[in-house]
């Protein structure tokens, strides 16, 4: 939080250009990983709405974030794709928490092209080297030459960014001054992770046997899964998906086995949250029972890594 607050300001110089560019409108063309974006008109929502959950109808476009604009009855969609190749006609499916009014949207198709890293001309150069000693450095020297456009600003620049410094450690010291005591402890925090994992999973109630309710239950246990990994190993997954999650936890030396079985897992419930594919209580219950082992293997690789035993 300190971190944060002393680092804002500089944030808001960096980014204030980027205010004023395009926002919102949907690029045709992006690298793979880029973000991309689309508005959906929500006109017709109270002003206490929240987004419940977004889905794309292409299985290889993630969203990212999203934002809602109550002056402008908007809702602004991040997404991106990691696969290569072109994307006609997305549709997101958009379902917000409302105290009344219309609570579903779709937006409008959306079709944009997802390209390498790599131009198709460096592809072929690369391909084309038979040897790996024949590959050449950029030149140096060329890149010397760059001149830097914007060194007759750098006075200006490091006063606005001292200023800046100043006002932020004036509003740290007085609201230090004013800042009231710490809030009490909230008790569920005291909660073992594992037992917390436990109690919100058998809070996932299935209301009806819909497509959408089993899509949102599933949603749940995959978070409850991650939230499991984020407390017991420090390692925060919140917001990846299912590819993202297992390539994280290769990097961090996560236990093989209980990385497949999550892989496996979790691509069957994307398979029905996102590719729309069939499902019925049966399904649900066996994805139920499949994530309560899977958060007790957690649990058991967490005891054997650290030398903990519950008590």
């Amino acid at each position: 939080m300190r971190f944060r607050f002393y680092t804002v300001i500089v944030c808001f110089l960096l980014c204030v250009a980027g205010l004023f560019g395009e926002n919102g409108k949907t690029k045709t063309t992006i690298k793979i990983g880029e973000h991309n974006s689309v508005q959906v008109d929500i006109t017709g929502v109270d002003k206490d709405a929240s987004v419940e959950w977004i889905k794309s109808s292409n299985s290889s476009v993630d969203v990212v974030d999203n934002f809602i604009d109550l002056k402008t009855k908007t809702l602004l969609i991040d997404f991106t794709s990691f696969t290569e190749g072109i994307c006609n006609g997305v549709v997101f499916d958009v379902k917000l928490k409302t105290k009344s009014g219309k609570n579903s949207f779709k937006s409008e198709p959306v079709s944009f092209s997802v390209t390498g890293v790599l131009s198709q001309q460096e592809k072929e150069k690369i391909l084309a080297v038979k040897d790996p000693k024949e590959i050449q450095l950029k030149n140096e020297a060329a890149q010397a030459d760059f001149k830097f456009y914007f060194l007759k600003y750098r006075i200006i620049l490091l006063i606005i960014l001292a200023v800046a410094f100043l006002i932020t450690l004036i509003i740290k010291i007085i609201t230090d001054r004013l800042k009231p005591k710490a809030p009490p402890v909230d008790p569920e925090s005291l909660i073992p992770p594992y037992d917390r994992f436990i109690k919100k999973i058998a809070k996932i109630k299935l209301e009806n046997e819909e497509q959408g309710e089993i899509e949102l239950r599933l949603s749940e246990m995959s978070e409850c899964v991650k939230d499991l990994i984020r407390d017991e190993f420090s390692f925060n997954a919140e917001a990846e998906t299912t590819r993202e999650l297992v390539k994280s936890l290769r990097k961090i030396d996560f236990d093989e086995e209980i990385i497949q079985t999550i892989n496996s897992l979790f691509h069957k419930m994307d398979m029905i949250k996102f590719a729309r594919a069939a499902a019925d209580k049966d399904a649900y219950d066996r994805v139920y029972d499949e994530i309560n082992l899977l958060g007790k293997k957690i649990h058991n690789y967490y005891n054997k890594k650290y030398g903990v035993t519950d008590v």
